[in-house]
């Protein structure tokens, strides 16, 4: 079963409306853009009912300009997002809607100022050239950015980087055949981090680190996380990142532990630690299968990737009462279920992906 199946199937049956994004033909990304805000709601809380998941989805506080971070392809003399159902197609993205008009008009520097400079972009087919990607993260509440050019090899890029005089300029390095936007740190002017601010709470947040990529629904996320956790003596946060929900419930628990399995992540954990004067958190390095569950934990979190918990990790943690849920993937969150000894006794659902056929959902579980 697929989630975004489950929405397209219902859509077909929606009148549309013309999409406000000129690259919407194109663009694989928001694709339920032309459907009016609130029948795109109403279309995922009919497929997280199909589900068996009954929660009134929650609006995203801004639909347009909400995201923090894109990737953008550099192949071909194109500097954007691959066409949609291509791999080796890439489109110039002139405004992307869902960023802030600073990004866009950063992405329009970096176009101009590479053909003045003569950087050639990587040609994803015959593997030639250097500039690979482009990522843009961006702190919506600290108003800082960060620029990570992400090339094929390490000759040094210094002349386009001096050009910027955002937060933090950095250049990463790729040589692999694997298409990813990621790659070993190299240099950087200014910072190799920027911060963002949820609430009163500093995140360090480093170039490769995962951060919820919609920060105005992530504080109401942690707000009702922190409503549920409340009083709890000990906490687990598994995959816990950069610590995003550790360090934001960390006044109103005894004692808080994360664990997450990228070194970068836990150094940006720890960072913050710091830089909030919180006492009462720890982080570990540790994959979360591999990590000696004790049960003594009033609260268990978990926010694993997209493919979920694995039956493995679910096993182990149905020894505990209490877990709370957290997931970009409603289907494989419901197939842990299976897998785990725990009924759902609370459920939320919120869009942190507006014009997407992905929802987040926050299940409250019991043992039985």
């Amino acid at each position: 079963m697929n989630f975004k199946n489950l929405i397209l199937k219902e859509a077909k049956e929606i009148n549309k409306d013309i999409p406000k994004c000129i690259h919407f033909n194109q663009c694989g990304g928001c694709i339920l853009q032309n459907l009016s805000y609130k029948n795109q709601l109403k279309l995922k809380e009919k497929a997280l009912e199909r589900l068996g998941i009954f929660a009134k989805v929650m609006p995203s506080p801004k639909i347009w300009g909400f995201r923090n971070r894109l990737d953008f392809t550099a192949s071909k003399g194109k500097l954007g997002f691959r066409v949609k159902n291509t791999w080796d197609k890439v489109f110039d993205v002139s405004n992307c809607l869902i960023m802030s008009k600073e990004v866009n008009q950063i992405l329009e520097k970096v176009r101009f100022l590479s053909s003045e400079l003569k950087i050639p972009f990587y040609d994803v087919t015959s593997h030639e050239g250097n500039l690979r990607y482009v990522v843009i993260r961006e702190g919506k509440f600290t108003k800082e950015r960060m620029i990570n050019f992400i090339t094929k090899s390490e000759k040094s890029i210094s002349d386009l980087m001096s050009h910027f005089d955002e937060v933090s300029i950095i250049h990463s390095v790729n040589d692999s055949l694997s298409d990813i936007s990621k790659g070993r740190f190299v240099s950087y002017i200014g910072k190799n981090y920027i911060t963002e601010e949820l609430n009163g709470i500093k995140y360090i947040i480093g170039p490769n680190s995962f951060f919820q990529t919609n920060p105005y629904q992530a504080k109401k996320v942690f707000s009702k996380i922190k409503s549920i956790v409340k009083g709890s003596k000990k906490v687990l946060d598994l995959f816990c990142g950069v610590g995003g929900i550790s360090l934001y419930v960390a006044d109103v628990v005894n004692e808080v532990e994360g664990v997450e399995i990228e070194v970068e992540s836990i150094i940006n954990a720890n960072q913050s630690k710091e830089l909030n004067k919180i006492s009462n958190v720890s982080f570990e390095i540790s994959n979360v299968k591999d990590f000696n569950l004790k049960n003594i934990y009033d609260f268990v979190i978990v926010d694993p990737p997209r493919q979920g918990l694995t039956p493995t990790l679910a096993k182990k943690l149905s020894n505990f009462d209490r877990i709370l849920y957290m997931s970009c993937n409603p289907v494989s969150q419901i197939e842990d279920l299976k897998c785990l000894n725990h009924r759902i006794v609370e459920s939320y659902a919120f869009d942190m992906f507006p014009h997407t056929p992905h929802v987040e959902t926050l299940l409250v579980l019991e043992k039985k």
